[in-house]
């Protein structure tokens, strides 16, 4: 019980640390799939319950774009926008389905410039962070939820998902423990 605890505790410390990348920190020249997915990957590890499953993959991606989840990519690359829209769906992908995140993603971009997405886009960083990190959010607004891009209700379904994934995987991992003969 007390590894477990450990286990949760740990998992508490990297949460609260989890960060983001904002468009500034990504490459400044637009990258190939290989490199799309170690950008992906490095930035979104920590959010992995399951190490067993591929968190994200060539194929995924290749399916969003079919998908009208994001733009092709021109010339196999992918430019800041498009690795911006696939963090965005790795995220939400915790807790919602492929068919409500395309209507999130199409109806928050819709007649928006790069620099309005980019806007939206550090906004959904900090609202993920601010609960992950385990920070107050201000009391929800609901009638400027349905006009933000992203806002503190979507933070939240997010980031209680991921907390409670965790700790079904450790009690699963106790059950498991228990069923053993000692």
């Amino acid at each position: 019980m007390e590894q477990v605890r450990q286990e949760f505790m740990e998992f508490k410390e990297k949460m609260e640390a989890f960060h983001l990348p904002r468009t500034n920190e990504l490459p400044n020249v637009e990258l190939y799939m290989d490199q799309v997915l170690s950008v992906l990957n490095s930035s979104l590890s920590a959010l992995e319950i399951d190490k067993s499953e591929d968190f994200i993959t060539s194929s995924m991606i290749n399916n969003y774009v079919k998908q009208g989840l994001i733009t092709p990519p021109k010339n196999k690359k992918y430019d800041k926008i498009q690795i911006c829209f696939l963090i965005v769906i790795c995220v939400l992908k915790k807790v919602y389905a492929i068919g409500e995140i395309k209507t999130l993603l199409l109806t928050s971009a819709q007649g928006k410039s790069h620099d309005e997405l980019r806007v939206a886009y550090h906004s959904f960083c900090e609202c993920i962070e601010r609960v992950l990190h385990s920070e107050p959010i201000s009391a929800i607004d609901w009638e400027e939820e349905l006009f933000l891009p992203y806002g503190n209700a979507l933070a939240l379904s997010v980031g209680m998902k991921i907390f409670e994934q965790k700790i079904v995987a450790l009690k699963r991992g106790l059950i498991v423990e228990a069923q053993e003969p000692q």
